[in-house]
Formats: C-alpha cells, structure tokens, sequence
C-alpha cells in the first residue's frame, strides 16, 4: 500500500481536520463523511490539506464490504437494526467516498504513484454500483446520469497514469460502464441547458479520449471482441446503439456547419472517429462491417460532411490543418462504400460542395487537395451515371453558383477538375431532361427474346417470364420454344443479376439503359466503321462485335471488340462482378446470327471501404440490343425514356 492511503497518515491534519477525518473514516459520525465531501466540493478548508483525506476514502472503499451489501439483498425482510451497519450507509459512503477522490484529483491532491493501489479500491465498487444501483435512491449521486458523470469524473483521474491506464483498460467489464456512462450521459447532455451542462460535456469529452486511447493509441492496447462486446452492451446492446452514440456525440458538439469549434472540441471529436467513427473500427485485426454499416444508418456521412465544413470555419491554421485532412479521408472513405451513390446522395443533401470549397481554401496550402482531388476527379463523376445522383447534384450547384472557383482556391488544378464535373454533369442533366420528358420509339419497343422470333412490339404488349422476370415474349409458344432452346439453363443466373441490381431504383435501372443507349446512338456512326474494321480484318470469319461503354472514370469510354474472344477472357474483372449472366448473354448473342449486338456498361459502385479503386467496386451490366430497333429514329431523335409502370426496367432494348 502506497504511504499516502495509510489511515495512520491522517495525523498530518490540523487538529479539526484530524478529528473529522477519524471520525468519518471510523464512522463514530455517520454524518461526516457526507459533510466533509460537501465540504471539499466547496473548498471550505485550505487546499494543502486536502490529500490528508484521501486515507478516509480509501478505507470507506473496501472490497469486503460489498458482500455484505450483497447479503443484506438477499435478506431484505431483516430491519436494519439487525446488522451492524445498513447498506444504505454502507452505500452511502462508497458513493462519497468516489465524489472525494474525483475532487482530490480536479485539486492536483493525489500522488499519482498511489493510483494503482486506489484503482483496486475504486474499480470494485464502481463495477458493484453499476450493477446494483439502480436499487438505491435518494441524493443527487444516485442519479444515474449524476452517477456515471461521477464514474467518468473517476476515469480522468486514473488516465493521468500510464500504468494505471493499462488496469483501467484492462479491467473486466468496465468498457460496459463506459458504454452505459456514454449513453446516459449524452441523454442528459441533450435534454439540458446552461452552465451546469458543462460537467456533461466535461464527461463526453473524457469518455472520447478514452476510447481513442484504448482503441490503440496506448501502447500494447487494442481492440478485442471482449472489450467491444462489453462497449456495445452498455451502449444498448447493438451496433446499432453503439453507432447512434457515435453520431449523436458529434452532433451535439457539431450542430450545425456555422458551429465554432474550439481546439479541444475538435482533438476530442477527431479522437473519437479515429476510435470507432471511422471505416476501419478493427476488432482483434479484422474489418467490423456489420458496426460500420451501422454508422451509414445512422447518418455518418452527414454528419462527417457537416463536420468538414464546420472545421474549415474554426480554429488556426495549426490547429485545424491536420485533423480537417484527415477528416476528409474519412468522409470520402465512406463515400467509396457500395452502394457509393446512396452515401454521395447523403453528402450533397448535407452540403459536400460547400464543404469542397470550403476545404480548397488557400489557408490550407493544398493539405486538403488529395481528398478533394478525388472527390472532384473520381467520386462525384464516375456517380453522374445515376438519375438520383444528377438530381440532387443540380439542386446542390445551385448553392455554390455564385462562388468562383479560382477565387476560393487559387488552385489552377481545382478549377480545371471543377470545370471537367461541370461539363460532364451538363452533359448528363440534357439526358436527364429527355429522359424524364418521355421517350423515342425505340425506347419503348422491344424484341420477343426467343430467338427465332424476335418480333419488335411496345413494351407493354409482352410478358415476362415468371421466374426471371428479364426474359419476354410476344406469345406462350415463344416462351416455351425459348425455354426447350436456351433460357431454361440461364433464367436462375438472370434472375440473380436482378436480385443483385436491388440496391437501384427502378428509375435508376432505367436511366442506366437509357444511358446506354443514348451513347450508342451518339457513336453509332462510328460504331459501325469499327465494326466494319474488324470484319475486314478477319475476313476467313465473320466476327461477331461487342460495344463495351465505360464509365469507370467518369466520361464514357467506348470500346469495340470480337464477342468470341469476350466468350474467353471475360471483362477483366472477377467472374461474381458481371452476375453469373455474361456467358448466357454471349451465347445468346452468337446464337441470334447478327440480329443482336451485346452491350456492356461499366460503373463504379463502391466497395467494402477497405480499399480506394480495386476493381471489386466496378459492376459490369450487359445489355443485348436489336440494331434494327434503332432504324425508327435518326440519333438526332432520340430521347431516353422514363421508366413505365410494370415495365422491364432492366435488360435488353
């Protein structure tokens, strides 16, 4: 035992001082341990004494007294006359005995070599009060908020020591405490007001130390499925609670982007998405997906957008600079996550443009420009694809309109990338506006599937097949040819494709295909002297073509190549990506003779957020087109349809 937590160290008191001491600490006045805590919560006595108290607390916190607390549970029909000391005393002392030693530390009034003998003390009790306190009323430290305010006060004494810092974290079922302390606390932080919400604060900003530190910023400290466990049961038992506490912590802190933030908001709240706001939460070294996901539920792509643009606003530039880079990377990290155009929705919505303006500021000095390189270069113009992105994307240019890009960056590189999304988004919002006006004819035409029919009619005079719900037909003989010559082997394989299309809109859906096919009207000159090339230059065969347009990168790139090699190497990416159903469209397509041309679309829509641009974010769509559906309308012609009721949304033209 440390010299300063011996009782016999009391006599270093002034007389007064030295009585009550005994007194509280041998409870000869039941009273005085209460008396003396309020009278260190108001500094009653001179400071330099206040360590001589410490002895008092430490004996008041001994272990084998909550046993027999437990005991006197056990028996709640004995008065308590019947023992020598009640537990609502025996309570009562522990929990002013915690208030004591949190006061002793806000003084500077613990030696820090006595910690690791007082944490053996407190940690029990703390423990035993978060299990049992709810049994226990009266005064303000058995208010649940109040209490784990108190429990989190503790904390901050016991960081103050490496070593102690290691038992803290490493104590069984404290991360549980801290999960519930987090919850309560953020509860009563949001229901009041004033200056006594400042300890709630105070609270908040110790617990998101703690995590950072114990999420692996202390040496020999990391995440384990026993500590999260533990964290995810006081949060509320779900990462879905936990996830909620993350982003509502933020919020409150940030609540709008005009909000000031000081350097310690700010190196508290980075601390915390490090720690578990982040896509790289790590438990026992994999990925936490399912908590990951969580938090995109919960609205972290939001709130880390709002987060950006409140943080340019605030602070000098030493401040500010390193954890507003790095709160970039987390917010375009999470904006790579599949399906990526949701989340890219989400921060336009919560101001992704301000905020990419804001952080190109010249005060910045270009720390920032990777992230918004990115986002300006890859992001938002390989999402110009989707009819939901582009819409919103026009509502927010809207708000930054009357910005010049140069002036807010000074960045000749910025411009050029904005100028280069400007361009393409106009491209695409033309399309969007015949799309959504109607559609040519040959939009809403389409071929009966079986192949030795292929009668062009409107969309809504054929049915589908029940099992696919890709493949249609103009006729039930048609359906049941097609199913004996073909579609039997491929309908499981089409009908997965659909499944994992889910993630669209069926407005979405539509406007990929009209995408599609706007650009080959676009280039169908060209097109067909490629084609013509080819031929030419097989002549002992005659090749069949594939049209492959690529949107990996933003501005479509088209490609045209021999379908019998296509049958071999596929598109270069894993088998999984192009759903199962290229080699059934392939050999449909070689089976038609010429009467259909296959199409490929390639898109980027995110991927597990573990890495920026593999190739496991790139989706392959194929389409099977008719040329002949296209000699009803010259390219001049052609507007993309929108999508009708009932109609197939998905396949082919």
């Amino acid at each position: 035992m440390h010299p300063a937590l011996k009782l016999s160290s009391i006599s270093k008191l002034p007389p007064s001082l030295r009585a009550r001491a005994q007194a509280a600490a041998t409870g000869t006045h039941p009273t005085e341990i209460f008396d003396l805590v309020n009278d260190l919560t108001a500094c009653r006595m001179p400071t330099e004494y206040f360590s001589g108290f410490l002895p008092v607390f430490y004996v008041l916190l001994e272990p084998a007294r909550i046993p027999e607390i437990l005991r006197q549970l056990e028996n709640p029909d004995l008065s308590s006359s019947h023992y020598k000391i009640p537990m609502t005393r025996l309570i009562a002392e522990a929990v002013y005995s915690l208030r004591g030693i949190e006061i002793l530390d806000m003084r500077d009034s613990i030696v820090a070599a006595a910690l690791v003998d007082l944490w053996d003390r407190v940690s029990p009790w703390i423990l035993f009060l978060d299990e049992y306190g709810e049994l226990f009323g009266g005064g303000k430290w058995y208010d649940p908020p109040n209490r784990y305010a108190l429990f989190v006060g503790l904390l901050r004494a016991f960081r103050k020591s490496p070593a102690v810092e290691r038992l803290v974290y490493k104590t069984h079922g404290f991360l549980g405490v801290v999960g519930k302390a987090w919850r309560l606390v953020l509860d009563a932080a949001k229901a009041n007001s004033g200056p006594w919400n400042r300890i709630n604060e105070f609270a908040l900003e110790d617990i998101s130390r703690f995590l950072a530190q114990w999420a692996g910023y202390l040496d020999n400290v990391k995440w384990d499925s026993t500590g999260f466990d533990e964290l995810l049961f006081g949060a509320g038992g779900t990462r879905a609670d936990l996830a909620s506490l993350v982003v509502g912590h933020i919020n409150y802190f940030v609540p709008t982007t005009e909000t000031k933030l000081t350097s310690t908001t700010i190196l508290h709240l980075i601390g915390l998405i490090e720690s578990v706001g982040s896509t790289s939460v790590l438990v026992h070294g994999l990925f936490d997906i399912e908590f990951r996901n969580a938090l995109l539920s919960q609205g972290i792509v939001t709130t880390l957008t709002r987060f950006s643009i409140a943080l340019s606003h605030s602070g000098p530039m030493s401040v500010v600079e390193h954890p507003l880079t790095w709160m970039l990377a987390a917010l375009t990290d999470y904006l790579c996550i599949f399906p990526r155009h949701r989340w890219i929705i989400e921060a336009l919505r919560a101001g992704l443009l301000p905020a990419i303006f804001a952080c190109a500021a010249p005060r910045f000095k270009n720390s920032t420009f990777q992230s918004i390189e990115f986002l300006l270069g890859s992001l938002l113009p390989t999402s110009t694809v989707y009819h939901s992105v582009l819409s919103q994307l026009r509502t927010s240019l809207e708000h930054v309109s009357s910005t010049n890009p140069f002036a807010a960056s000074g960045n000749k590189k910025f411009l050029k990338q904005w100028q280069s999304l400007l361009a393409l988004a106009e491209d695409h919002f033309k399309i969007v506006e015949q799309y959504n006006r109607g559609g040519s004819i040959s939009m809403r035409m389409r071929t009966c599937d079986n192949l030795k029919c292929l009668k062009l009619s409107p969309k809504k005079e054929l049915q589908a097949c029940s099992g696919c719900a890709s493949a249609v037909y103009c006729s039930q003989p048609c359906q049941i040819a097609d199913w004996n010559n073909g579609h039997r082997d491929g309908c499981e394989d089409l009908r997965a494709r659909r499944r994992r299309q889910s993630h669209l809109s069926a407005r979405d859906r539509s406007f990929l295909q009209a995408l599609v096919h706007h650009d080959y009207l676009a280039h169908r000159e060209e097109i067909a002297k490629e084609s013509m090339k080819l031929r030419e230059g097989n002549p002992a065969s005659t090749p069949h073509i594939y049209v492959a347009f690529d949107y990996a990168n933003g501005p479509c790139y088209m490609e045209i190549g021999q379908l019998e090699e296509l049958r071999d190497t596929g598109f270069g990416v894993p088998e999984d990506i192009s759903y199962g159903s290229l080699k059934y469209d392939i050999t449909r397509t070689l089976e038609s003779e010429g009467a259909l041309i296959l199409h490929s679309m390639r898109i980027v829509e995110g991927g597990d957020g573990r890495n920026r641009g593999d190739n496991t974010e790139d989706r392959i769509w194929t389409y099977q087109i008719r040329p002949k559906t296209f000699d009803l309308e010259s390219p001049s012609d052609a507007r993309p349809q929108a999508p009708e009721s009932g109609t197939d949304l998905e396949q082919v033209i």
